[in-house]
């Protein structure tokens, strides 16, 4: 039992750790809404990560401003923090 839970965090924080490249990656080539998706699937895996939450904020920032879109989600995380 407990080397499958070990297997499973470890593939978790592998998936986590690609995501998060990933979205920086996207983020860097100004695709904000890719970068979006990928950070939001790493929220999956580990929701109170801190550097996670603050490149939601980034990212939700810029769809929010620039696109009009996504306002209502940032609300929420921005909300959540306090």
């Amino acid at each position: 039992m407990c080397s499958i839970i070990s297997i499973n965090e470890s593939k978790d924080k592998e998936a986590f750790d690609f995501l998060i490249k990933s979205g920086k990656k996207r983020l860097l080539s100004n695709n904000i809404l890719g970068a979006y998706s990928e950070f939001n699937l790493a929220y999956n895996i580990k929701p109170k990560d801190k550097e996670l939450n603050e490149l939601l904020i980034e990212t939700l920032s810029i769809l929010c401003d620039k696109k009009e879109s996504h306002c209502e989600e940032l609300d929420i995380l921005l909300n959540a923090r306090y």
